[in-house]
């Protein structure tokens, strides 16, 4: 990482306020590595001002958006609280969020790096490998961190590439196919003393760390499971199941009732220790293929608007049905019956001219069948032909002009509504 990229960091967290826990967890001081940014889009326009645009770009806080710089989508989450991460010499080198970090793509495969996970992994006893704890919300990689473990968010932690997954085993332990252990391991520009790259060539003899996905929230005493845990299970169940991997240091935390009050007492003691050395040891969990998904259940019969949506997704896809074209032309049939010539008719009446609702609905139907329709039947037709599946034969040239014509009728009739009612008002 270069020194511009630290300092961007540090001007970052700087305009960040320090993070603050809330009950029942507001006697204990957050980590100070830890911060909440109320207005990124307001800081990283502060940073343009400091910082060149390729230096911002090169670190991940901004991207750039139709020629401007803004902030990185991954700073304006709904889940706030931002963990940053400075190696043994003190400089930042990245920042964490809760949809992963900036610099990097995966915060877990990173925080080893961090002195401040470095301590707290080196905190436990000798017999035990440290874990970290993967967290999907940033309250409780605070709260944990706060506590003097290693945590860090999940956000990234779904495998989308071979070196990654290559990297993972190395950290956390298991086996592998040969063809797999034979794939070098890329390297970042500032991990030049990471111990795993270090011994990448070499048998490993105990893993790094042991990584523990928290499924819930110890922060809100809560035992649901969030969608980014379902993501991250399926990916790396497939990576097992695809590349021969046995990710053995990987296990899933689901916290039972008796393991929350458990929590929720040693937490109402007051003693960091005390919940400290009760989440070293203890934490029932479970292998990933034992993970049990949630089911899905049965929708009831689908109207006419949802098949033909359905339709919509999966014949452009490759699975397409015998008479697509009668499909659609039944449900543009049936909309314009019920739905669209209703509302032309009754904008037609001239004794509600004042109506503002009906308007607006007009207004957002002709904008629909004038403008969104055929982007999307566009967008549609590119991406199939781009893929080489279905050459969307379903889409015949014309299909655009009954829609335009359609919508242009709309908005004559709206047109026509607005110049009424200015007579009517000039009459008054």
């Amino acid at each position: 990482m270069s020194s511009k990229s630290s300092a961007i960091y540090d001007a970052l967290a700087e305009r960040a306020e320090p993070y603050k826990l809330s009950a029942p967890w507001n006697w204990l001081e957050a980590d100070p590595n830890c911060r909440t940014l109320a207005d990124p889009a307001d800081a990283v326009r502060q940073l343009t001002l400091e910082f060149a645009k390729a230096d911002l770009l090169a670190s991940g806080v901004a991207v750039e958006d139709n020629g401007e710089v803004v902030a990185n989508p991954k700073l304006c989450t709904a889940d706030s609280g931002l963990l940053v991460f400075k190696n043994g010499r003190g400089e930042t080198f990245d920042i964490a969020t809760a949809a992963g970090p900036l610099h990097g793509a995966n915060a877990v495969l990173r925080c080893h790096l961090d002195q401040t996970t470095k301590a707290a992994m080196d905190a436990y006893p000798e017999n035990i490998t440290p874990r970290i704890f993967a967290c999907p919300w940033m309250a409780d990689v605070i709260l944990l961190r706060s506590l003097g473990l290693p945590a860090v968010p999940a956000g990234g932690l779904e495998v989308r590439g071979h070196s990654v997954s290559q990297r993972l085993l190395h950290l956390v332990g298991g086996k592998a196919t040969g063809d797999v252990k034979r794939t070098a391991m890329p390297v970042k520009d500032d991990e030049p003393d990471d111990p795993a790259v270090a011994s990448m060539g070499e048998d490993q003899a105990e893993p790094f760390f042991r990584i523990t996905l928290l499924n819930g929230s110890l922060y809100r005493q809560c035992r649901e499971t969030p969608r980014l845990i379902l993501r991250i299970v399926r990916s790396l169940l497939q990576v097992q199941h695809h590349l021969g991997f046995e990710l053995e240091g990987i296990r899933l935390w689901n916290p039972t009732r008796s393991e929350l009050a458990t929590l929720e007492y040693r937490g109402s003691l007051r003693n960091a220790a005390i919940v400290q050395s009760w989440l070293h040891y203890y934490g029932d969990t479970v292998a990933l293929d034992a993970f049990e998904f949630p089911k899905v259940p049965k929708s009831a019969e689908q109207s006419v608007a949802d098949k033909f949506l359905k339709f919509v997704a999966t014949s452009e896809t490759g699975s397409q049905r015998p008479g697509p074209i009668t499909d659609r032309q039944e449900y543009q049939a049936l909309a314009h019956e019920f739905f669209v010539r209703p509302l032309i008719e009754r904008a037609l009446d001239t004794r509600n001219l004042d109506d503002r609702a009906l308007t607006l609905h007009l207004a957002t139907l002709a904008r629909m069948y004038t403008e969104i329709w055929p982007t999307v039947v566009a967008w549609q037709r590119q991406w199939a032909g781009e893929l080489q599946w279905n050459p969307c034969s379903a889409f015949p040239a014309e299909i655009y002009k009954p829609w335009n014509d359609l919508g242009k009728q709309i908005v004559d009739v709206i047109s026509r509504r607005a110049a009424l009612r200015k007579r009517k008002r000039r009459g008054q």
